[in-house]
């Protein structure tokens, strides 16, 4: 009686792919069939049978140990085997073949037909283009404007103690008004914001940055010694005042803040940088420094303005005086200063007077349009522009 025998696999069952394999021993590629059969396990093996690689130690080849390469075009597919050596492949029907036994493959597949369907290619890349530019065009600014409506002040408050600070340690002075001066803007400030005490305003002095007056977050609105010398009459320092307290009212300045830090969480999820998101939060003091209205932002302060300046007497044509004369004094500081360059060494007081002309720059960069002071100048020329009995400011009351 002769002993049993372990019957050979079923042929048929088995999936060939002709390969070459490199043993990292040699440079030279030796010819080789792997082999899955339908036992399972795998098999690399010469064109006279002989095994390519060691059965023994690390172990026997097993299907877990087969790592195949994502597949590109028609082009050879390279493959590991447990870190005994690397082949590739130009069988790709087999490979694939054996992919589909494992249970492998799907994700591949699909890759390679969207990477040889050209047109497909440039139709998703069209649509993750545009998607992305609606995004960062419409959805980032309804988000950051719904999330700067609905955040409690305290939010803004710490936004806009941030930025004050950031300004008053790089680009900002000590105002030299005097302290009648400043009460006497002040009593004015109020008496025109007294129909916004909801909104936590408070006027404050600086100089520094050239004429100009601007609001954070916080309610805070900054009035620059330079634009009160400016100014030929207090009506058109109110006139700027009640277009900074429009930005209050809408949350323009914390809704820039938003949109900065959601374009900088997008960037670095595209980019796979995840260690910038955590720096976003605090780096928002310097977004609302830099960063500027956009003109939507302008318009909506200057019909604010408009109501406030009416609703106080103020007649329009001391809005469009005061922007002519804003942008008549920015205009050489438009001017880009070749000089301006951050050399190493430079002293404190050079560093803080690049500082100044970079403000100064950025707050030419936007001056009033010309359709904005025609709309001021139409109000004058309509009759609007004598003093009227006072009239309740149009949002009066509504949520800050």
């Amino acid at each position: 009686m002769t002993a049993p025998t372990t019957p050979a696999p079923a042929e048929s069952d088995a999936v060939h792919v002709a390969v070459t394999w490199f043993d990292g021993q040699t440079s030279a590629g030796v010819a080789g069939t792997l082999t899955l059969w339908a036992e399972g396990h795998l098999t690399l093996r010469d064109a006279l049978g002989r095994d390519l690689v060691a059965t023994g130690e690390p172990g026997p080849l097993h299907p877990d140990d087969l790592v195949v390469a994502p597949p590109l075009g028609a082009s050879a597919r390279a493959f590991h085997l447990g870190g005994r050596g690397r082949g590739e492949t130009q069988d790709l029907a087999a490979l694939q073949a054996l992919e589909e036994r494992l249970g492998r493959g799907m994700r591949g597949r699909l890759l390679a037909r969207v990477e040889s369907a050209w047109p497909l290619v440039v139709v998703l890349a069209l649509t993750l283009i545009l998607s992305t530019v609606a995004v960062m065009r419409w959805g980032v600014p309804w988000a950051a404007e719904q999330a700067a409506m609905a955040l409690p002040a305290s939010a803004a408050t710490q936004v806009g103690h941030g930025t004050l600070k950031l300004l008053d340690t790089t680009v900002l002075s000590p105002s030299k008004l005097s302290a009648a001066r400043k009460a006497e803007l002040r009593d004015r400030f109020r008496g025109l914001s007294q129909p916004y005490d909801h909104l936590p305003l408070s006027l404050h002095f600086r100089r520094g940055v050239g004429p100009n007056a601007f609001a954070l977050p916080d309610g805070t609105v900054l009035l620059t010694d330079e634009l009160e010398r400016l100014a030929s009459d207090d009506d058109q320092i109110l006139a700027v005042l009640a277009h900074e307290i429009g930005h209050v009212h809408h949350r323009h300045g914390l809704r820039m803040a938003l949109e900065t830090a959601a374009m900088s969480v997008l960037f670095a999820v595209m980019l796979g940088d995840a260690s910038e998101i955590g720096n976003v939060t605090a780096g928002m003091p310097a977004a609302i420094a830099q960063a500027q209205f956009s003109q939507a932002h302008e318009t909506q302060a200057d019909d604010f303005a408009l109501d406030v300046m009416m609703h106080a007497g103020i007649a329009p044509r001391h809005f469009a005086v005061i922007m002519r004369r804003l942008q008549e004094s920015v205009a050489p500081e438009a001017q880009p200063d070749t000089r301006d360059s951050d050399a190493a060494g430079a002293s404190p007081s050079a560093r803080r007077h690049r500082a100044v002309k970079r403000v100064q720059r950025y707050l030419a960069s936007h001056p009033p349009t010309g359709e904005r002071l025609r709309r001021f100048e139409r109000h004058a020329a309509s009759g609007a522009d004598d003093a009227r009995a006072p009239q309740a400011p149009s949002g009066q009351g509504a949520a800050p």
